[in-house]
């Protein structure tokens, strides 16, 4: 049984893409580029797509920094070549400048092929400045290359978003479920196999409405199948996730050898952020939902010495590693199942319906952190969980938990006055 790949993917150009591209445009003679007649090129790249795959090469050390920095780089590259009809190592202030105003507002190029699906919307203040830092970043490594002869990016600014915000309200995090919505959301994912879609004569889902089309027409979803492989998995994921608050690339990357127990406390060793080693406790509930799916997967129950080489969560058909990219996409399904299911079908609490639709694997980490925060578990073990350095990061999820406090005294407040 295979794998489902999401259609909604961010599909990048890749070099394969651009190797038709002229002498004019893929950088052999950008204007920007280092003097060729001095010997002091550190990479043998001579044109664009080459420099950018030696930074890649250099700079990432995990698949997911690699997509990220990827994404970036050749939305730039595309963006230079048929926006501005000029190679990458050509571009100026004034084109980072239009580069940026295009992130927050993107439109596609009429001769980009169909395949390339190189935004799914305008960036953020916050998405677009990452972008622009990882940029910043990439050229002046190629500088440092001598790739290229100097670097537009460190002539601009990137605090707009924040200047032109500063007279706002911080309003805290909301990229959480609340315990009403992640109960409601925890037995509809035990339901899932069995849910009751409305099937046509042929004894498949009805394509159900899901939003409308700038010309107006509806855009229609269909319901996917969850076999029992896929639905046990999923529901180890979803469970993993938020009891251990790990990242997705953490568990994509985990062994079951790395889980272990010591004094009848179960604990997995994480490599994290920059492959920093760290420890996350794994409780009852969390060592459960691991449990039954090794259970399923035909493993013992627990964990045992030697699993060094056994992913904790594997492929359908085979005991092979799946990416972080398919643990997004497998949560972004189901939360899109509830999602249609909410709306179509049990019509309880519309207000979820924005959660869940925006809602992502990050979602399952800030989660229990704030049911943490609800509980009244201190900080600071909430921030080892989390493996924050500093219980200042970690106070940033509790910033909701304090308004509602707040709220409840001022309520209080009123209720003695009227008595």
């Amino acid at each position: 049984m295979n794998d489902v790949v999401s259609r909604s993917e961010l599909l990048i150009p890749t070099p394969a893409d651009l190797v038709e591209l002229p002498a004019t445009l893929d950088g052999s003679y950008g204007t920007n580029r280092a003097n060729p007649h001095l010997s002091g090129k550190q990479i043998e790249a001579n044109d664009d797509v080459s420099a950018i795959e030696s930074w890649l090469e250099a700079k990432c050390t995990n698949d997911h920094t690699r997509r990220s920095y990827r994404r970036e780089a050749y939305r730039l590259l595309v963006w230079s070549v048929y926006f501005r009809e000029k190679p990458m190592s050509s571009l100026k202030v004034d084109d980072i400048r239009e580069f940026e105003r295009w992130l927050g507002d993107p439109v596609r190029h009429s001769d980009w092929p169909s395949r390339w699906n190189i935004f799914n919307g305008p960036l953020s203040d916050a998405s677009r400045n990452q972008a622009l830092t990882i940029l910043k970043g990439m050229f002046n490594w190629l500088v440092s290359a001598q790739y290229l002869s100097g670097n537009p990016f460190v002539l601009m600014s990137f605090k707009g978003g924040k200047d032109r915000n500063s007279a706002r309200v911080k309003l805290p995090p909301k990229r959480f479920f609340e315990e009403d919505l992640w109960k409601w959301l925890t037995n509809f994912l035990e339901q899932l196999p069995s849910l009751e879609w409305i099937l046509d004569e042929n004894g498949d889902p009805i394509p159900l409405p899901d939003g409308q089309n700038a010309d107006g027409t509806i855009t229609f979803w269909t319901a996917e199948k969850w076999p029992a492989p896929r639905a046990e998995r999923l529901h180890f994921i979803v469970h993993f996730l938020y009891g251990s608050a790990a990242r997705r690339a953490e568990l994509a990357s985990g062994m079951m050898g790395h889980i272990a127990c010591s004094n009848d406390v179960w604990y997995w060793e994480v490599h994290g952020k920059g492959d920093k080693p760290a420890t996350v406790v794994l409780d009852a509930e969390t060592m459960s939902a691991l449990r039954r799916y090794r259970t399923h997967r035909g493993l013992s129950p627990s964990p045992q010495h030697g699993e060094d080489r056994l992913p904790i969560v594997a492929k359908l058909d085979r005991d092979d590693a799946i990416t972080d990219w398919m643990i997004y996409r497998e949560l972004k399904s189901f939360l899109k199942h509830a999602e249609m299911y909410l709306r179509h079908v049990e019509l309880t609490n519309e207000q979820w319906l924005g959660k869940l639709k925006h809602g992502s694997t990050h979602w399952l980490r800030h989660t229990w952190a704030s049911h943490a925060a609800a509980s009244g578990v201190p900080i600071r073990i909430t921030a080892d969980q989390l493996r924050h350095t500093s219980t200042a990061t970690t106070e940033a999820v509790y910033v909701h938990q304090t308004l509602e406090d707040r709220e409840t005294h001022i309520r209080q407040l009123r209720d003695r006055q009227k008595r």
